[in-house]
């Protein structure tokens, strides 16, 4: 808002990531849109980003699909595949689903009860309502591990390691497509892709077994994807806005 009304040129990075549900994800759809709205060049991350934006009616000349600045990051900081463990990797915040998050946690304990084969790893966000659900849903249930919030590289170890992911992350479902890990979207809808075959969209209001097992039970996988690029987003960003 400030460069537009101070007429310096905006750029949006990861630019046309819609649900058309401005409380699903809010506030950020609403943001995302009206950024749009004052956005001289748009980088998508996507070739379905990019969609969105030309049937909103943005010239063809100002999208440019571009890749995913994470996939360059993890370009540059690839790292040797761990062993793999008989766990899930839980990540609960959104705050669209504080309203739903004593369900969803009871549902997560039911699924605990029926695979009692895996260890569950919950590094638990710093929102005291966020915390207080977790200890009281999963603090004493066995298997569980309810931690702090781990550094970044130490979480994206355990990512890789786990045999799959529940979460309502933005970012964490962008890790999962870069590295085709099974991934249990917890949300109302998402601005990302979710009809991967390594992943499922789950509402917070509905009963999560159905889905979780139906996704642990398809075949593994080690191959990433090239949805977001292989890297460079961040080369071709610059090259784009300095003409070259």
């Amino acid at each position: 808002e400030y460069g537009f009304l101070s007429g310096i040129p905006v750029y949006h990075v990861e630019a046309g990531m819609r649900t058309y549900n401005s409380g699903n994800p809010y506030p950020e759809e609403s943001f995302r849109r009206m950024i749009a709205s004052m956005t001289a060049l748009h980088f998508a991350p996507s070739a379905d980003e990019a969609c969105n934006l030309l049937r909103e009616g943005f010239p063809s000349d100002t999208i440019h699909v571009v890749g995913n600045t994470f996939a360059d990051y993890r370009m540059r900081t690839s790292m040797p595949k761990p062993e793999p463990k008989k766990q899930i990797l839980i990540t609960l915040h959104r705050r669209e689903n504080l309203p739903h998050l004593e369900f969803i946690l009871r549902q997560i304990a039911k699924i605990i009860q029926s695979h009692q084969e895996y260890s569950w790893l919950f590094p638990v966000h710093p929102n005291p309502t966020v915390k207080a659900l977790a200890e009281l849903y999963l603090g004493n249930v066995s298997g569980v591990t309810l931690c702090e919030p781990m550094p970044p590289e130490h979480f994206y170890r355990e990512l890789l390691a786990s045999e799959m992911v529940i979460s309502d992350s933005g970012g964490v479902q962008e890790e999962c497509i870069l590295n085709a890990k099974k991934l249990l979207v917890i949300r109302e809808t998402s601005e990302r892709r979710t009809d991967f075959y390594f992943t499922e969209l789950a509402s917070p209001t509905e009963p999560l077994k159905e889905k979780f097992d139906k996704l642990l039970s398809r075949s593994e996988t080690s191959v990433g994807t090239d949805y977001y690029g292989s890297g460079g987003a961040a080369r071709r960003i610059v090259d784009i806005i300095s003409g070259r």
